[in-house]
């Protein structure tokens, strides 16, 4: 592949990076500042090998991304071009602009096993942001070896596309990713619009089997699009929602939902419940927006509401230290809104866990899986379950899918159960009935030996008059 010369490509625009630079740049010109970008220098094809060069390892790679700015933005310090590229910037990544012919490269070095997900964020910001028309992206050492031939590749994959907007990558891998990506953002966008997702709920009851609310689950049950041939899982889009930023327009849109819900079955004079609700770490971060603004509409627009709003917090976003997400919280806290982390027992969970500012934990179903086949596991849950009791934190088990786990969480002292045991997600209409028919459950604990399994939801989906568990031979 033919050589770049060594002529200065542009201005080096980066944060005080954990990669070495120093060696490189020992007495650059400073020739001028952003507000949050720390320098601006002059660099050369030769000093970007060098720094890939120092910084290499088996398990890194660099990414190399040559974009062209839409035709109206003239200048780099066009009205909102730095705030749009502070999205992108990460501590170690290096962002370029070529003055002369007013493109940017922008190149990352990072370990091997998060190329997905920077890539990822690299298509996030494409979509999201129109002062990119074109970019073409190559990753060394997966398509090249050098800096120079990465961004020549780069440069010629960014020709080929032949629309007026397009992204585009050297490694067909990356491509179909980045495909995938756009096409889901696109249908989720439509989705929303054409109202195609749907709330269920899968309720949480007590050790007498008395209804203490419900989760409030997202299903794609209208799915038009094309990606899949049947509705895609939560498991097959959210993350992806995560990735593109849609999570907040698609949390605000089923909670909004399920908050209508609740002011109708209120004007309908039946007992409200509880709803927990989970609320991405992306949701309480994000740089531009603002969770408690819709949380504080909500609650205007519904007053009586609030007490029956639960959040459901991974343990990502409750020990999220960075300034706005410990303010989000803070602020949910000071309102009385109930939080709940999510998934305990699960990641880097430990005992000092239970003393943040939370009101429940949801122990994993991992554990609840084990507890009938393994002692250590017994012992770690009927310890949290002690320690949770003495701190007055509310503890609920989830995934519990046989009378022996149920019977078992009871006997360890566990305030509420939720799993298929009790009954699956189910629609509105559904969970509708179970408010007609609330009536006060028999404590379940009576005649355990002759007990068998009645579920709440017969096979024709009405509920049984029965309790949910009944003497039986």
């Amino acid at each position: 592949m033919r050589q770049l010369n060594d002529n200065p490509i542009g201005s080096l625009l980066f944060e005080n990076s954990k990669i070495n630079v120093q060696h490189v740049l020992p007495k650059y010109k400073r020739i001028g500042t952003l507000r949050r970008f720390k320098h601006y220098a002059i660099l050369t094809l030769s000093t970007l090998n060098n720094i890939w060069r120092n910084n290499q390892a088996v398990d890194m790679c660099a990414m190399l991304i040559v974009m062209d700015l839409d035709r109206q933005v003239t200048s780099i310090k066009n009205k909102g071009i730095e705030e749009a590229f502070t999205s992108l910037i990460r501590s170690g990544d290096i962002l370029i602009y070529d003055v002369k012919n007013n493109n940017l490269y922008f190149m990352f070095i990072a370990a091997r096993h998060h190329t997905v997900n920077i890539s990822n964020r690299i298509v996030l910001f494409f979509t999201k942001n129109k002062i990119i028309s074109k970019a073409g992206i190559s990753i060394i050492p997966d398509d090249f070896t050098d800096v120079n031939s990465a961004i020549i590749g780069a440069r010629e994959v960014k020709k080929q596309i032949k629309d007026e907007q397009g992204i585009t990558f050297y490694n067909q891998k990356f491509q179909k990713l980045a495909h995938n990506i756009l096409v889901t953002h696109y249908e989720i966008t439509n989705g929303m619009r054409n109202r195609e997702f749907a709330c269920y709920y899968q309720p949480k009851v007590s050790p007498t089997g008395a209804i203490m609310g419900a989760e409030i689950l997202i299903r794609w049950d209208k799915y038009s699009g094309s990606r899949w041939q049947t509705p895609p899982s939560p498991a097959q889009f959210i993350e992806i929602a995560e990735q593109t930023g849609l999570i907040i327009q698609l949390g605000e849109y089923i909670l909004t939902e399920a908050i209508k819900q609740m002011a109708k079955w209120h004007q309908q004079g039946y007992l409200l419940y509880p709803i927990a609700v989970n609320v991405s770490a992306v949701q309480l971060s994000h740089p531009y927006y603002n969770f408690m603004e819709f949380i504080d509409s909500i609650f205007i627009q519904y007053p009586y509401i609030k007490e029956y709003i639960e959040i459901e917090l991974t343990e990502t976003a409750i020990l999220d230290t960075t300034p706005k997400t410990v303010q989000m919280i803070k602020e949910l806290r000071d309102k009385d809104v109930k939080l709940i982390l999510d998934d305990y027992g699960t990641g880097n969970s430990t005992i000092s866990h239970l003393f943040m500012p939370i009101n429940a934990i949801k122990i994993d179903k991992s554990f609840i899986d084990r507890i009938m086949v393994s002692k250590e596991t017994e012992g770690v849950v009927e310890g949290i379950i002690a320690i949770a009791n003495s701190l007055k934190i509310q503890t609920v088990a989830e995934g519990v899918e046989n009378m022996e786990q149920a019977t078992k969480i009871i006997e360890m002292g566990g305030q509420s159960l939720q799993g298929y045991f009790f009954s699956k997600p189910i629609t509105s209409a559904e969970y509708e009935k179970f408010l007609q028919k609330n009536t006060a459950k028999p404590d379940i604990n009576r005649n355990r030996q002759t007990t068998k399994k009645v579920n709440i939801i017969d096979e024709d989906n009405e509920i049984n008059k029965d309790d949910f568990f009944i003497s039986g031979n």
